[in-house]
């Protein structure tokens, strides 16, 4: 016999299934955070059933806008820019990129615009002022996928792919700032084409006493070999010397580093890994991190026999510093500043696609172990993250919110 409690809870679960699937773009954003963590958690449920045999296990995940220590709001503004039809079913952050100079938040997307605006705060209300767009020739490059951004000394580069009829092509270009409209230069292209290329991220970077920029290339599906091959780009950290504009093999054997970090002196990455085995890396100069030989992870096609060596270590390859099992679907991670939270301290943000959740990282001194992470369940799939020291917020960028963009700012009592 269904008791009268049982028989609420399936009726109010079926309901909240059938607006999540109507409603799903809404809901997932503008009702998710504003209901109780409860309600939340049933609505996570809902939409991945799968959980419902680990909720034993996930009791301790937070929901926005509760967090451990602390509470945070979560809420989304409007960049102002239409997304054109032909796009809208399939436009992502891949196409869509931000980057932070001099208060001034810079975008750039696969279809040609180029924006610049500051956030303000109007009653604890973020805003976007003095949005505008600004006139460049990013039309005429011909761009097939968006990678990454990076403002620097008044320069704007993207990274971005290529494509022709026999060859995927990674190229890089720069526009001075101070210029009107912006005039894009091609400053590298590797001499060889490259295969599946899903992230590239660009870090300014001194090295050798010489002014660059760090640049990942990741080896995932075709010719994977080409990872532990000093010859190749791919499956590489690459330095980019920005007076000659040559590139050297930074460090060797990864798969698909998609975050990167320059803190201090200290670098850090975060990769995604195969089937398990997402990592987070230190990154050490001519240093190899041994994919495709070395993984916690396995090929997603699954065999009897593990097909990669479970131990950096005894090939002479670097260990990670933490890896996943199972993958979240890692992404980027910035430096926290103190000043954001005084319960969050000497703390790291990490984001993840497929888990759609932040995590709050704290290393030890020299960076090579996690003390704690703590998982912060948001509900989109996060490609991107930077922290805004104007208005002590963090944006958030995700996957098919088109035009939108995340803020995370902490919730006064």
């Amino acid at each position: 016999m269904v008791s009268k409690k049982s028989y609420l809870f399936i009726i109010i679960f079926i309901i909240l299934s059938i607006l999540i699937f109507v409603f799903k773009d809404y809901l997932k954003h503008e009702l998710l955070t504003s209901f109780p963590p409860e309600i939340q958690e049933a609505i996570h449920v809902a939409r991945h059933p799968e959980t419902i045999n680990n909720l034993e296990n996930d009791f301790n995940v937070n929901f926005l806008p509760n967090t451990q220590f602390i509470d945070l709001n979560y809420y989304h503004v409007d960049l102002k820019y239409d997304v054109p039809t032909n796009l809208a079913n399939n436009f992502s952050l891949e196409d869509y990129q931000i980057d932070i100079y001099k208060d001034l938040v810079y975008l750039v997307n696969k279809i040609g615009i180029v924006k610049q605006f500051i956030l303000t705060s109007d009653q604890g209300t973020i805003k976007v002022a003095e949005n505008k767009n600004i006139s460049s020739n990013l039309n005429n490059l011909n761009i097939g996928k968006l990678l990454d951004l990076l403002v620097n000394n008044e320069y704007l580069y993207i990274s971005y792919i290529v494509e022709t009829p026999t060859c995927d092509l990674l190229k890089i270009s720069r526009a001075k700032l101070n210029i009107n409209p912006l005039y894009f230069e091609e400053i590298y292209e590797p001499d060889r084409c490259i295969g599946v290329l899903p992230a590239t991220t660009m870090k300014f970077y001194k090295h050798n006493n010489k002014d660059g920029i760090l640049l990942t290339s990741g080896n995932i599906l075709e010719s994977i070999h080409l990872a532990q091959d000093p010859q190749s780009t791919m499956g590489k950290i690459l330095f980019l010397d920005l007076s000659s504009y040559k590139a050297s093999n930074f460090t060797t054997g990864h798969r698909n580093p998609q975050g990167l970090l320059i803190f201090n002196d200290i670098i850090i990455s975060t990769e995604h890994g195969p089937r398990g085995g997402d990592e987070i890396n230190k990154i050490e100069y001519n240093t190899n991190y041994g994919w495709p030989i070395s993984s916690y992870g396995e090929p997603y096609e699954m065999t009897s026999l593990p097909v990669y060596d479970k131990n950096h270590e005894l090939n002479n390859f670097k260990e990670p510093i933490f890896s996943f099992i199972p993958s979240i679907g890692i992404s980027e991670i910035i430096n926290l500043p103190n000043s954001f939270s005084k319960n969050w301290q000497n703390n790291f943000l990490m984001a993840s696609l497929k888990n759609e959740s932040l995590y709050r990282i704290r290393f030890d001194s020299k960076f090579s172990r996690v003390i704690y992470m703590e998982r912060i369940f948001i509900g989109e799939m996060i490609r991107d993250i930077k922290y805004y020291s104007k208005l002590n917020i963090i944006l958030l960028t995700e996957i098919n919110r088109n035009g939108k963009m995340g803020i995370l700012s902490v919730k006064k009592n």
